[in-house]
């Protein structure tokens, strides 16, 4: 039987990714390494009332031939990093869920164990300044395409997440990025994580329930980074992600959890070379 998969983490950094990663590259020249170190704040898991605080370490290595940075709980390559877009594989280690170490919640604790699981996807990403339809704003829109499939024990589905950015210099030294993003799961993922079986049913009392593909969450964020000098900059997000459909009408959710699942990170990094 599949097993439900953790991603409330992952999620969450990649919001942080979207802080710490391309969407607020200037375009360096080639051989560039950033190292940093934060900590977030986020659900325990995907729907979880309950909270956890994590480390957020981020980097970023580029060349004039390939550009590799944090993608969640792994890496992401841009194969173009000349080119005005990023595209590029992502390799990442899913964490499993309902680990009595990793859950608080004694009722979703009880439910089938989690298998972690290896992911593996691609991103496309890109964007245009405002000013080339005739708006004079140094203002860039820019927008995101991610698929991600489980390769072994864990989900074994599909989600593919599409964002967009509205990305604002406000001055020399500080950078806005709003965005709105929204995310769809096929039903092997949507089952491995929303479904209650008849055995989860008979072991934490929560009634059985089926989960199916489809939209499962919008989200919506506000990042900010700001330059303190050529080596130093630090970087904060907030983000609410909010289940919709089958997700939130699961009873792990709407009898155990919360569908409004909110996040908030910090981060400093230091420019190396």
């Amino acid at each position: 039987m599949k097993a439900r998969h953790r991603i409330a983490i992952a999620d969450h950094l990649l919001a942080a990714g979207l802080l710490l990663g391309s969407v607020f590259a200037p375009g360096a020249a080639a051989d560039e390494l950033t190292l940093g170190l934060g900590v977030g704040w986020l659900p325990e898991f995907e729907g979880s009332n309950d909270f956890r605080t994590i480390p957020l370490p981020s980097f970023k290595y580029k060349t004039d031939w390939i550009e590799i940075k944090p993608s969640q709980l792994g890496l992401e390559a841009d194969l173009f990093p000349g080119a005005k877009f990023d595209l590029g594989p992502i390799v990442r280690y899913g964490s499993g869920r309902n680990d009595r170490r990793r859950v608080d919640d004694p009722v979703v604790s009880l439910l089938e164990k989690v298998d972690d699981a290896m992911e593996f996807g691609f991103a496309f990403s890109g964007g245009v300044p405002v000013d080339i339809i005739g708006i004079d704003d140094p203002g860039i829109i820019a927008t995101r395409i991610e698929v991600i499939h489980g390769l072994n024990s864990g989900h074994g589905g599909t989600t593919v997440e599409g964002a967009f950015r509205f990305v604002r210099p406000l001055s020399n030294r500080f950078t806005m990025v709003s965005s709105v993003s929204l995310t769809w799961a096929s039903s092997d993922y949507q089952r491995a994580f929303f479904s209650v079986t008849p055995e989860d049913a008979l072991r934490s009392g929560l009634p059985e329930f089926q989960a199916n593909a489809g939209l499962k969450d919008i989200a919506v964020s506000l990042a900010g980074r700001y330059k303190f000098n050529e080596r130093w900059r630090s970087s904060v997000i907030f983000q609410l992600r909010r289940l919709v459909g089958t997700a939130s009408d699961s009873p792990i959710v709407s009898i155990r959890g919360n569908p409004n699942q909110p996040f908030m990170g910090i981060n400093l990094e230091y420019k190396v070379f």
